[in-house]
């Protein structure tokens, strides 16, 4: 869930550190001398405790900065490993031994690099490894491997973060086929949308949560291709297509409307020659692991109301031969004249732009807002006003996480958008995500935080939308 951290420490007396039996240790804080005079050196005094360093240095104001860095999920198995599972409440658990140990104030304990993660394990080596060799491109710059590294895996590097795709097995030395999936924030503004700043916003189970949504992100970005596609079921023109997208540097310099173009004509081509979809795959392994890790915590055990729908796909393909060739003689008939005026013309489906309204019934099946083809410039308007609207209503659940408010949902029914419901909720118990935005219809911040019923008045509604459901039922 959270490995590696990197926080500075404000209004924390260094004392505290250099009078910590655990960090002093072997050689805690040594002081740096130059051997010909003895002067003592300006430079950073280290101690490293259970995976973590505690750094404290020289700052430009005059006085030192206390800083920490390293993994947390290591310091919960005392420096050895980070391979299992690490939980919302193992989060809680190290922070509070920080703060009880080494006099660390979360509130005041400034992030500035985060580790965000899941460790999912498959059944053999062989499958995680084709996870690997399926990563292409981050949108249009390459995964490559690790200069110099053992580590069987993929990076790619983005300037204020990092994405990860490795075996964690093989890193960690032990024999089990985990994949890890990480990004690494480098930059704490590229998190402002979640509300993150100090090690007590770790504490926030709402704001700790949502993050799901970066690795979620990091997935829809990434070009996977299949290295074991069965290409016998593609014509040439469509192996010359997956063979030359395969090569990372065909998509560097194409804009976002090429890249997206190319991703939906591979990703037809896969579906075509029935490639594993690594993309649908790691993304349920990914909710389904997010969800242990929350529900590990004993205040996380109310599911979201509203959490990512994965349906399967159903096969859109024809099939390969008509049943009725098998049986015999094929019968064929010919229409009169008559019987052809009969015949009704046959309807072209009405389609609209999801924006502005306009007709697209001339572009594919698929489109849902205008296309640049036909439109120009202009459709780019189409899809930022359907793109503003989640935007807004995600920044305003951000806000409501941040200020600790309840909120009022209004939403539509799953597959129903003519019937619409509303939910009082607080604001951590909401998982924001593109399917649950798409159902949103209003989000409002209570200033108030709605009374609750109890007792004998809260019987008396229960039983009267009881006895009103049972009426219903029989009426019906």
């Amino acid at each position: 869930m959270l490995d590696g951290i990197n926080i500075v420490c404000h209004a924390l007396d260094p004392k505290k550190w250099f009078e910590s039996p655990e960090l002093l240790g072997v050689d805690g804080f040594p002081l740096e001398v130059m051997e010909s005079t003895g002067e003592i050196l300006e430079k950073p005094r280290k101690a490293k405790y259970k995976g973590l360093t505690f750094s404290v240095s020289p700052s430009k104001s005059g006085g030192v900065r206390c800083w920490v860095d390293g993994s947390i999920h290591k310091y919960k198995n005392d420096g050895l490993y980070n391979y299992d599972r690490f939980t919302f409440t193992d989060i809680r658990n190290v922070v509070a031994e920080m703060q009880k140990r080494f006099c660390i104030d979360p509130s005041k304990a400034y992030l500035h690099g985060l580790e965000i993660g899941v460790n999912l394990e498959y059944s053999s080596n062989s499958q995680v490894v084709r996870v690997i060799k399926s990563a292409i491109v981050h949108k249009d710059k390459a995964y490559s491997w690790p200069p110099r590294s053992r580590i069987n895996g993929k990076m790619c590097s983005r300037g204020e973060y990092e994405v990860k795709i490795y075996h964690k097995g093989n890193e960690s030395g032990i024999e089990k086929p985990i994949l890890r999936l990480e990004v690494k924030v480098l930059k704490m503004r590229f998190l402002d949308a979640y509300g993150l700043e100090t090690l007590a916003d770790l504490l926030n189970t709402g704001k700790v949560y949502a993050l799901i949504e970066v690795l979620f992100d990091a997935l829809k970005h990434t070009v996977f291709i299949d290295p074991y596609a069965e290409l016998n079921f593609l014509n040439q023109r469509e192996r010359l297509v997956l063979e030359t997208f395969r090569q990372p540097e065909r998509w560097a310099g194409l804009g976002f409307e090429q890249r997206r173009s190319k991703r939906e004509q591979v990703k037809r081509i896969l579906e075509k020659c029935n490639a594993f979809n690594v993309y649908a795959d790691l993304k349920k392994r990914v909710f389904e692991e997010w969800e242990r890790l929350k529900n590990g915590d004993s205040e996380a055990e109310k599911i979201p109301t509203f959490s990512p729908i994965f349906e399967p796909k159903e096969a859109v393909e024809k099939p390969m031969f008509s049943p009725l060739e098998c049986m015999g003689e094929n019968m064929g008939f010919t229409l009169c004249d008559e019987q052809t005026k009969m015949i009704p013309p046959k309807e072209v489906e009405t389609r609209v732009c999801c924006s502005c309204g306009s007709d697209i019934s001339h572009q594919r099946k698929k489109s849902r807002f205008c296309a640049e083809k036909y439109k120009g410039v202009g459709a780019k308007k189409c899809r930022n006003k359907d793109s503003n609207q989640r935007k807004t209503k995600r920044l305003q659940v951000m806000r409501a996480k941040e200020k600790d408010m309840y909120v009022r949902i209004t939403y539509h029914a799953a597959n129903n958008e003519g019937e619409q419901f509303s939910d009082v909720l607080h604001s951590s118990e909401i998982a924001v995500s593109r399917e649950w935005l798409d159902r949103v219809v209003r989000v409002e911040l209570l200033k108030e935080t709605p009374g609750t019923l109890a007792g004998s008045t809260a019987k008396e509604l229960l039983q009267g939308l009881t006895n009103s459901n049972l009426g219903e039922q029989c009426a019906s």
